[in-house]
């Protein structure tokens, strides 16, 4: 694996030895003690790999036990891998939020770390404070076959083409249509089938449909969802519209 970018909280890898000197690098660096990396998943300000035996790694910021790593939620930052302990199966994917991580498991279940405050970890509890130190279960996933986190929110394609989110919903990015700030467990996107990819950003969500359409919810404030209606700021309601059809 190979880095670049901002290196405030040793996000790019680089080793106790660059660390904290070098704040930032133009060109792709290696990343010290990773190989046979298979999947990358990027935080707010952490990274993470999965390995070709199934072990997932991580390092960079440390906020909110983003690394798994255990001890003060902002105070292990590292600048090196972190073998993430405890997951109950190899892994096949890992994505990260801004204060939290996921692994989609060979298996099809998904688990999460990191804070919890907005139901991040998909694990039912939502507690001021809470989180998890260690990979915990996402209620009630199965059978996904992605994953993809936003700043706050996760979700999940399953293999029948749902896709399943959870936290926050503030902008509607979990599409469900529920005017609530936040879902501690995963729930149904409306209006969204025969989905064969998702992506997350900061407060939104796609997905792209078996028949080359792409489909969008969430904050629409700067027309992240293509539907030409921009100006739509902290939505609690799902807005889900087609932007665009394979020909």
């Amino acid at each position: 694996m190979q880095c670049w970018g901002q290196n405030l909280h040793g996000e790019l890898g680089l080793g106790a030895s660059a660390a904290p000197g070098v704040l930032a690098v133009a060109v792709p660096s290696p990343v010290v003690g990773v190989s046979g990396a298979v999947s990358i998943g990027l935080g707010s300000a952490h990274a993470c790999a999965v390995l070709d035996d199934g072990s997932v790694s991580c390092w960079g910021s440390n906020f909110g036990h983003t690394l798994g790593s255990g001890g003060p939620a902002g105070g292990n930052d590292s600048p090196s891998p972190v073998l993430i302990a405890g997951l109950a199966g190899p892994a096949a994917a890992v994505t990260g939020g801004s204060i939290h991580t996921c692994a989609l498991l060979r298996d099809g279940t998904v688990e999460c770390w990191g804070t919890n405050i907005l139901g991040q970890l998909g694990n039912g509890g939502t507690a001021a404070g809470s989180s998890g130190l260690v990979p915990a279960p996402v209620s009630g996933i199965h059978c996904a076959a992605q994953i993809a986190s936003g700043a706050f929110h996760t979700c999940a394609l399953l293999t029948d083409g749902t896709v399943w989110c959870w936290g926050d919903d503030l902008s509607g990015e979990l599409g469900d249509g529920a005017a609530s700030a936040s879902a501690a467990a995963p729930v149904l996107v409306k209006g969204v089938s025969g989905a064969t990819s998702i992506a997350a950003s900061a407060n939104f969500t796609c997905a792209l449909l078996h028949l080359g359409e792409v489909q969008c919810w969430g904050d629409d404030s700067v027309g992240q969802l293509g539907d030409g209606a921009a100006g739509s700021s902290g939505v609690t309601t799902a807005r889900s519209v087609i932007v665009s059809s394979g020909g």
